[in-house]
């Protein structure tokens, strides 16, 4: 199968949930997930 997709709209309501999280592993997890929606123009690395 193709590799998980999330629209830019996904990413950016994750990363407005992130924002009011205070743990920062799940934080991090958030940014990490919500960064697959904008970087598909960014190199990887």
């Amino acid at each position: 199968g193709h590799p998980m997709d999330i629209s830019t709209r996904s990413a950016e309501n994750i990363q407005a949930t992130a924002e009011g999280i205070t743990d920062p592993k799940l934080k991090a997890a958030l940014e990490r997930l919500a960064s697959h929606g904008k970087a598909r123009e960014l190199p990887s690395g």
